[in-house]
């Protein structure tokens, strides 16, 4: 990224290497979400759309140098995807421009958590649809404020093509980034069951065990509260004494 941001107003974090480790410089600057979020408090309207179509300005000029075209490593990612029109990008995109990730220092803007680059053409109208998205998703000042549209044509983002982004977030999202992860409200119905077959079956024998537990130990006491057992207790404690286990004789 650090070659692809050269010549932009853009540079990312910088990564430190370690023995066995690698670390990132700290920066304490505000971030452009910071920013925009200040503007709307103030009411300063004016100011946040400028700032909005700045951003907008920034990440075209890096990521729309090309024409795009899908390819497989396209589709793997966001899905099989009919665009309408002409779109652009390049082929080294952070997707993850979100406002949040971009620290403003007057007027260089740099990039942090950019693990999500990759490195085959990707429309950048996507990109900048995805930032909206978050940004208004964040918070009730802003979505109080401004719907996706709104924002979108502060950016001039076609929005013939709002479909396909929001399919391509949802294909990421599922079928890229945890394609083998349940969310937890889908577990909540689970808990408490069986977790195979298996476990089910021992379940079923160890209650079977505690009521044939249960069942003698009535067996017992009935037997205990019977005719035949008070009758026959000096006979018992007799044959106690013969054979010597009287313990309770010295009490």
């Amino acid at each position: 990224l650090t070659t692809h941001f050269a010549d932009s107003k853009f540079k990312a974090n910088k990564l430190i290497p370690g023995e066995n480790y690698v670390e990132f410089e700290y920066l304490e600057c505000e971030t452009l979400e910071e920013l925009l979020d200040s503007y709307l408090r103030s009411k300063n309207y004016d100011a946040f759309e400028k700032l909005m179509r700045d951003y907008a300005k920034r990440v075209r000029a890096v990521y729309a140098t090309d024409i795009f075209e899908s390819s497989e490593k396209f589709v793997s990612v966001f899905g099989e995807r009919r665009f309408e029109g002409t779109l652009r990008g390049t082929c080294m995109s952070d997707i993850d421009l979100v406002f949040s990730n971009i620290l403003c220092n007057e007027d260089t803007w740099t990039v942090i958590d950019y693990e999500w680059t990759f490195d085959f053409l990707i429309p950048v109208d996507y990109i900048l649809w995805r930032s909206c998205m978050y940004y208004l998703n964040g918070a009730e000042l802003r979505s109080k404020r401004y719907v996706i549209e709104d924002l979108c044509k502060f950016m001039e983002i076609d929005m013939a093509n709002a479909k396909n982004y929001e399919q391509m977030e949802n294909h990421f999202q599922s079928e890229y980034c945890y394609k083998d992860v349940q969310a937890l409200v889908h577990l909540y119905p689970k808990m408490g069951q069986p977790i195979n077959d298996n476990m089910g079956d021992f379940a079923t024998m160890l209650g079977r065990k505690n009521e044939e537990l249960a069942q003698a130990r009535r067996h017992i006491e009935d037997i205990h509260h019977s005719t035949s057992w008070r009758v026959t207790k000096p006979i018992r404690k007799v044959s106690a004494i013969i054979k010597g286990e009287n313990r309770n004789n010295n009490k």
